[in-house]
């Protein structure tokens, strides 16, 4: 599977990356195990590069699948899609926000919060990082 996984790169656009990692091949060398696993991460700069891709990856791991006689099990873990930005929402969330005036906190206030990141099992990471800000600031 993996030797048509690679070469598919030479069939997609150079914007397409595949990478991947055995997570399961095997415990002794010269032996061929009962059990092989792979986990391909795909890339691209569109969702549809991404998808033709994967679609080709199946077909690849359907195709060695028959050559070796074995069974193949897909796992698909998850995807995104790419972003798009709102210029219109953001610069009208931007200017709703310097409308809301700052909050002020009291003495009390910042005891209080003082007080509860006391308390937290992270304050002390919290601290240390702090200190790090501190540093470069």
């Amino acid at each position: 599977m993996n030797v048509g996984a690679n070469f598919l790169r030479e069939h997609v656009t150079d914007d397409v990356r595949i990478h991947y990692v055995f997570t399961d091949g095997g415990s002794v060398p010269n032996v061929v195990p009962d059990k092989a696993a792979v986990w391909y991460y795909i890339r691209a700069l569109s969702r549809e590069a991404v998808v033709d891709t994967y679609e080709r990856l199946i077909k690849i791991a359907k195709g060695a699948a028959l050559m070796t006689e074995t069974e193949v099990a897909v796992e698909l873990l998850g995807g995104c899609y790419n972003t798009s930005q709102n210029k219109v929402l953001v610069d009208t969330v931007y200017e709703t926000m310097k409308e809301v005036p700052v909050p002020t906190w009291s003495e009390e206030d910042k005891a209080f919060a003082a007080a509860l990141n006391k308390s937290s099992a992270n304050y002390d990471k919290m601290l240390a990082s702090h200190s790090i800000l501190k540093t470069f600031n």
